[in-house]
C-alpha cells in the first residue's frame, strides 16, 4: 500500500489539470469576449481623458537685463544663495503672488479654473482658481546656476503658456514694486528727518544766539582769564593787607596797653622806629647833655640855664605830642586796614562768584555749540 499511494496521487493531479484546461477551452469565446470588452472600455476611457499641456519658462535670478539681480542682497551663491533661491521659490508659490497672477490673467473666468458648483462667491471662485494654478505649477532650480525653471500644466495650451510666461515678469514687477515702495518710504522718512533736523538746527542756533546775548558773552574765554587775573590780584593784595594788618594790630595792642603813658608809648617799636621820633629823641638827648653841662656852671635863675631847660621841656612836649599823634595815626591805619581787608574779602567773593558763573556759562556755551555742531553734522 505504501508503494501504490504516490502513484494514485499523481494520477489524481494530472486528471485535475486536464479538467481545468478543458473547462477553459470550453469557455474560450466568453473569455476572449470579456477581455476585448475591457480593453475597449479602457481604450475609450484613455482616449476620452483631457489632454494636459505643459508650458515652461526660465527666470534668471542673477545679473542680466531681464533677470532679477540678487547680487546686492545675496552676494555669491552658496549656502546663503541657496536659501535665498528657496525663499524666492516659496514666494512664487505663495497665495498672495499667485492671486496676482490669477487676477492679471483673469483665470477666475476660465472654465478649467472655475468651481463645479454654481452660485459661489467671487472670493471662493478666486481661491479655487489659486488652488488649481498651484496644483499645476512646479518650480525647480537648474543645477548650480541662478536659473529657475517654471513649469505649468493644464488642459488649454494657451493658458499654460500664458501662466508660464506671466510668472516671471509678474515676479520681477512685484519685486520692483516692493523696491519702489521701500524707496518711497525711505525717501519720505528722510524728508521728515531732514525737516526735523532743520527745525532742530534752527532752534539750537537760536538758543545759542539768545544765550550769548542774554549773558553778554562776546568772548567768554577772555572774560574768564580777566576774572582769574583779577582774583589773583585781589588775593595778593589781601595777603599784603593781612600781613600789614597783623603788624599794625600788634602795635595797636601795645598802644592800648600803654593807656596813654608816654614813657610806655615811646618804647613801642612802631613809634620808637619812627624817623621823626628818632630825630626828636636825638635832639632831646643832645639838649639833655647840654642842660647837664649848663646846670654845672649856672644856677637855675641864669638865663642860659632857663633857656636850656625851656628848650628841653619843649622837645619833651613835642615828643609826647608826636607819640600821641603816632598812636592816633596807628589806630586810624588799623581801622583803614580792617575796612580794606573786609572790602577785599567782599570783592574776592564777588569775583569768585562771577568766575564760577562764567565757568558755568562756558560749559553751557560748549554744550550748546556741540549741539549745534552735531545737528549740523546730522543735517
Amino acid at each position: 500500500m505504501k508503494v501504490d499511494e504516490p502513484i494514485q496521487t499523481h494520477t489524481d493531479s494530472a486528471f485535475d489539470l486536464a479538467e481545468l484546461l478543458s473547462f477553459l477551452w470550453l469557455k474560450k469565446f466568453r473569455i476572449v469576449f470579456f477581455t476585448l470588452l475591457i480593453a475597449l472600455a479602457g481604450a475609450y476611457h484613455i482616449f476620452n481623458l483631457p489632454k494636459i499641456y505643459t508650458a515652461s519658462s526660465t527666470i534668471l535670478l542673477g545679473d542680466g537685463e531681464q533677470g532679477f539681480s540678487l547680487s546686492s542682497t545675496m552676494g555669491n551663491f552658496g549656502s546663503d544663495g541657496d536659501a535665498k533661491i528657496d525663499t524666492y521659490m516659496e514666494f512664487i508659490r505663495s497665495r498672495q503672488f499667485i492671486g496676482q497672477v490669477v487676477d492679471e490673467l483673469g483665470l477666475v473666468y476660465d472654465p478649467e479654473f472655475r468651481p463645479v458648483s454654481t452660485g459661489v462667491t467671487d472670493e471662493y471662485a478666486r481661491d479655487h482658481a489659486i488652488n488649481v494654478l498651484l496644483g499645476g505649477l512646479s518650480l525647480s532650480r537648474l543645477g548650480e546656476t541662478t536659473l529657475l525653471k517654471v513649469m505649468f500644466s493644464c488642459e488649454t495650451p494657451k493658458v499654460a503658456a500664458n501662466v508660464a510666461n506671466t510668472i516671471g515678469p509678474a515676479f520681477f514687477a512685484f519685486q520692483s514694486d516692493m523696491g519702489k515702495q521701500k524707496a518711497n518710504a525711505t525717501s519720505q522718512w528722510l524728508s521728515l528727518q531732514l525737516v526735523e533736523l532743520q527745525t532742530k538746527l534752527a532752534a539750537a542756533e537760536q538758543t545759542l544766539q539768545d544765550f550769548l546775548i542774554d549773558n553778554n558773552l562776546t568772548d567768554v574765554g577772555s572774560k574768564i582769564e580777566i576774572s582769574r587775573i583779577e582774583i589773583s590780584g585781589l588775593l595778593k593784595e589781601r595777603l599784603a593787607i593781612e600781613n600789614r594788618f597783623s603788624e599794625v594790630g600788634a602795635s595797636v595792642g601795645q598802644v592800648q596797653l600803654a593807656n596813654g603813658n608816654i614813657d610806655q608809648l615811646v618804647q613801642i617799636p612802631w613809634i620808637l622806629n619812627n624817623q621823626m621820633m628818632i630825630s626828636i629823641r636825638r635832639n632831646i638827648s643832645a639838649q639833655e647833655q647840654l642842660f647837664a653841662e649848663l646846670s654845672k656852671r649856672y644856677k637855675n635863675k641864669h638865663h642860659r640855664y632857663i633857656s636850656a631847660q625851656t628848650t628841653l621841656s619843649t622837645l619833651r612836649r613835642e615828643q609826647q605830642a608826636l607819640a600821641l599823634e603816632l598812636s592816633a595815626g596807628l589806630k586810624q591805619e588799623y581801622d583803614k586796614l580792617k575796612i580794606r581787608k573786609s572790602s577785599l574779602d567782599n570783592q574776592i567773593e564777588v569775583a569768585k562768584k562771577a568766575h564760577g558763573q562764567l565757568g558755568k556759562h562756558e560749559l553751557q556755551l560748549d554744550r550748546l555749540r556741540r549741539e549745534v555742531e552735531s545737528t549740523q553734522t546730522l543735517y
